[in-house]
């Protein structure tokens, strides 16, 4: 219940490049010394069988694909709740609203449970609503309304990645590709870290499978820090489709083909 009421800086988006994020369901980034798989050639080009325009499953996200290029289209409602959260109740125990949401401001305690510090998460102008990260910095805005107790926040994006220099496939067999994407990352290397996106191809359905914290038990982990995780791998496609089937990788979003659907 708590989880609900505090943001999840991650970014894994920016991290991966731009708000995959709304793709990535998990606050944990796996970034990798390079692209993988390492026995393979890169492509340029999305196969023909991928091609069209699809939407998932239980969500109103879609995405296009075309020969060179993706659009990810994210289109998200976000409630926030009024108010500074968690409170107290009169036997000191932590009090949250009742309906899911982002709190407009979040009460930081002390170990004795005395609030020392309240913080914003928030700025609300002219009708948007302007997230403020944990480095203080605000994010996009986005139209809001009030509607009841909650701030009802319209989120409508596009993301867009064209295969290059810094995107490119890598085929592990007739079914499945890795999107490989250049991060740039000055803290650690001027050359950037690359994440992992893999591309399964099933009949009529798109699934993204991405890294899950199985990973953190491979020898090539480099370095952890919080939600940021490196790897310094050197996979074969052999090994990455090992490591599929040992459940380090999994699905975390699934399209199906649009019908009669244009962009």
């Amino acid at each position: 219940m708590k989880q609900q009421y505090q943001r999840c800086h991650r970014f894994r988006y920016i991290s991966i490049l731009f708000c995959l994020s709304l793709f990535l369901y998990s606050c944990d980034t796996y970034n990798f010394s390079r692209p993988q798989p390492v026995d393979k050639e890169n492509i340029y080009e999305f196969p023909m069988d991928l091609n069209g325009y699809w939407v998932a499953e239980e969500e109103s996200d879609s995405l296009y694909i075309s020969k060179k290029h993706v659009d990810f289209f994210i289109r998200e409602v976000e409630k926030i709740v009024p108010g500074a959260w968690p409170r107290l109740n009169d036997t000191g125990g932590y009090v949250y609203p009742s309906y899911p949401g982002t709190a407009f401001q979040t009460i930081e305690y002390d170990s004795l449970k005395k609030p020392v510090d309240t913080i914003n998460n928030f700025l609300l102008k002219d009708n948007y609503a302007y997230a403020i990260n944990g480095k203080h910095l605000l994010e996009k805005g986005y139209p809001c309304r009030i509607n009841d107790d909650s701030i009802i926040v319209m989120k409508n994006d596009t993301v867009s990645i064209d295969l290059g220099q810094n995107a490119f496939l890598r085929r592990l067999n007739k079914d499945f590709y890795v999107l490989n994407l250049h991060i740039k990352n000055m803290l650690f290397d001027q050359n950037g870290w690359w994440q992992l996106v893999i591309i399964e191809r099933k009949k009529d359905t798109v699934n993204l499978w991405y890294c899950n914290d199985k990973l953190l038990k491979q020898s090539s982990i480099l370095y952890e820090y919080g939600s940021e995780n490196y790897l310094d791998s050197k996979w074969t496609t052999t090994d990455m489709l090992r490591l599929m089937e040992e459940g380090s990788f999994s699905i975390d979003n699934r399209f199906k083909r649009a019908k009669n659907a244009g962009r």
